[in-house]
């Protein structure tokens, strides 16, 4: 379902930084515990940190993994899938990890899913970055 931006107030969007993890044509998303959207692994920046610096922290707090690369794919802003009065913008990255990741914190799950072209319900990542992706990858 398409989130109407015309609905949100006007305050600063909320600012994430997401990781894209492939394992061959699938992609790594998580649930957060008490939640059934999936979403992208990452989250929130600290104060000063950057944003590789909060993929890395992310990543080991949420899943037991340690970043070894990150590589900038895009922005994205729109509504919050656990708040829609808030907006949030993702800096997306492209992520090398080590590792298997687990649920950990207030991860609950882990999910790989395929990459497709069409755009799925639910979080930013499933309806905007994934599509995107198997383009960037010829697959559409």
């Amino acid at each position: 379902m398409r989130r109407d931006k015309r609905d949100v107030g006007e305050s600063s969007p909320i600012v994430k930084c997401a990781a894209v993890v492939l394992r061959g044509n699938s992609v790594l998303l998580v649930r957060k515990r008490g939640t059934t959207d999936l979403i992208s692994p990452g989250g929130k920046l600290e104060r000063g940190e950057s944003h590789v610096a909060c993929l890395g922290r992310e990543l080991d707090e949420e899943l037991g993994v340690s970043l070894v690369s990150a590589t900038y794919f895009g922005a994205y802003d729109d509504v919050s899938i656990f708040d829609r009065s808030m907006m949030i913008t993702l800096f997306v990255y492209m992520c090398d990890i080590v590792g298997d990741p687990v649920p950990r914190s207030e991860i609950e799950a882990v999910e790989w899913v395929p990459v497709t072209c069409s755009p799925g319900d639910g979080s930013t990542f499933q309806s905007r970055v994934i599509p995107d992706i198997a383009r960037m990858r010829g697959q559409c």
